[in-house]
């Protein structure tokens, strides 16, 4: 992600917008070769813009780019642009920053379901091992807290 997700931004928008529709834009399926070991890893990478934002919609392109891969070498490439159209209510203007950052998470929330169904199925029909997205997220993962040793939580419980 380029800049900082400003959730607060996402919700004045989803607040006022409902999603009209969906539809697959674009597709491309290159088969690169045959796997080997039939254990697919995948490197997935999407960007989602807000196209065109007027006063009664909002249209969002969501580009993703599926590289599936079997013992690091590379035996599918499945590119694929859903385009989602959302109406919105209220008079008030969207600020083109808002539309930006709900075009970043929501169109990637309400377009996943798609992506993963189409990859899924697109694996299986060049002959791999379906595979599944893994679940939508944002941000790295949090790091995992420290854990104190028994002996200091024992302790802490004494008066």
């Amino acid at each position: 992600m380029d800049f900082k997700l400003d959730m607060t931004a996402v919700a004045r928008v989803a607040s006022r917008v409902q999603l009209k529709g969906i539809r697959l834009k674009d597709l491309a399926v290159k088969n690169e070769g045959e796997s080997v070991s039939n254990q697919l890893s995948a490197d997935i990478d999407r960007e989602c813009v807000a196209s065109k934002c007027d006063a009664d919609k909002i249209e969002v392109t969501c580009r993703y780019q599926f590289h599936a891969k079997d013992a690091e070498q590379s035996i599918a490439v499945i590119a694929a642009t859903y385009w989602l159209d959302y109406t919105v209510e209220g008079s008030e203007p969207i600020a083109p920053a808002d539309a930006e950052h709900f075009a970043f998470a929501n169109g990637a929330y309400n377009s996943w379901p798609f992506a993963r169904e189409l990859f899924h199925s697109m694996t299986g029909r060049l002959g791999l091992t379906p595979y599944v997205l893994p679940v939508l997220t944002f941000s790295p993962p949090r790091p995992r807290l420290p854990v104190a040793p028994k002996k200091t939580i024992a302790a802490a419980k004494k008066p």
